[in-house]
């Protein structure tokens, strides 16, 4: 299977929520361009452009929500899942904002309707799982993850949307995964990241300059001499503080902190499972963000193979806006576009040159 996470984006949060009129009109008018869009390139091309993070801007802007608001994910993902649910595409989403341990189920249900094999239900609940483990723990940028959806086709292709907040900075920021790219989950997933830099350093364990501490990280929780030295009073009488003056100076940078209590349940069942892959540490129960930091530090500690600090951060208007930016949604506009549209696909026939015909018309709507 190929992954690529393709990018994120940073939002600020804004509360409330979109009028029922509005809403209604997004289910609409969102799934005529998820239909038009799987007619024209198939399944995989609607994939492709969700887990795009400037084109999804795009159609949550053209839906009428907020260009800049956090809200533009979350209700722009409910009223596509609501769509899709409703008309036979062979596309489904699953999750949403908050409840995810409900995801699981709801992957298998999905998969079991659109008739998805027991190998492909296990590849979706994997890639859930990874997506949310990378983003969450294994990048720890700061946001925690409050919403999380996952686009399912029924030819096997998938795509993850997801998101952040930042509380204290009024920000949220969301992640894009699609199935189709070259990648794997641990090495550098993130490509074409777009936001607003992050002001605090990031550790990043999955960023190809920290390959080298992920092995021996998986190397040390296979060593009982590591664990043994870890409860020696040698060790324990220290801090990680301790290593960032002096002739440790190559830490100074780290702005890090290590756990006052070691789990030293999760450090045996970690031996005991002799793990062989970063992927399944990162699945392990009970690893989450505090187990990985320390791990990944106690690593560059004992072996002398650094983390990484990099933010994963790289780098439209149609209809208006609730809020009234730019401009308060124009409902005839609106209802225009839906109508349009409308037309376009009642004019399809069941040839590829009637659908091209149409498909045209549907490019020169602007011209």
């Amino acid at each position: 299977m190929n992954i690529r996470r393709t990018g994120s984006v940073d939002l600020p949060l804004h509360n409330g929520r979109a009028p029922e009129w509005l809403y209604k009109k997004m289910k609409t008018l969102g799934g005529e361009i998820a239909y038009l869009i799987i007619e024209d390139k198939g399944k995989a091309g609607l994939l492709e452009r969700l887990s795009n993070p400037i084109w999804f801007q795009g159609l949550g802007c053209l839906l009428g929500f907020d260009w800049h608001s956090s809200g533009l994910t979350t209700v722009t993902m409910s009223a596509l899942r609501e769509e899709l649910d409703e008309h036979d595409m062979g596309v489904r989403i699953v999750g949403g904002k908050g409840n995810f341990r409900d995801i699981p189920h709801r992957i298998e249900e999905q998969s079991c309707m659109m008739g998805v094999s027991d190998a492909q239900i296990s590849e979706f609940m994997k890639a859930s799982k990874m997506t949310a483990k990378v983003d969450g723990t294994a990048i720890q940028d700061g946001f925690s993850l409050y919403h999380h959806a996952i686009v399912l086709a029924d030819d096997g292709g998938w795509a993850v949307i997801q998101q952040g907040m930042r509380a204290e900075k009024r920000l949220a920021r969301r992640y894009h995964w699609y199935s189709g790219t070259y990648g794997n989950f641990t090495v550098e997933p993130e490509q074409n990241v777009i936001g607003e830099p992050s002001d605090t350093r990031v550790l990043n364990t999955v960023d190809v300059e920290a390959l080298n501490n992920q092995k021996s990280l998986m190397d040390m929780i296979c060593d009982r001499n590591f664990i043994n030295m870890m409860k020696s009073e040698s060790i324990g009488s220290y801090s990680l503080d301790h290593w960032t003056t002096g002739e440790h100076d190559s830490f100074s940078q780290m702005s890090v902190s290590f756990p006052l209590h070691v789990n030293w349940k999760l450090l045996n069942a970690l031996y005991e499972a002799r793990l062989r892959r970063y992927e399944e540490l990162l699945l392990f129960p009970g690893v989450g963000p505090a187990a990985v930091r320390a791990l990944a530090l106690a690593a560059e500690l004992v072996y002398g193979t650094p983390v990484a600090w990099k933010d994963p951060i790289k780098y439209a208007y149609a209809h208006g806006g609730k809020d009234g930016v730019p401009f308060p949604v124009n409902r005839a506009a609106y209802d225009n576009t839906i109508n349009e549209l409308r037309q376009v696909i009642e004019a399809m026939g069941s040839s590829a040159e009637e659908k091209k015909h149409a498909l045209k018309r549907l490019a020169n709507l602007n011209g």
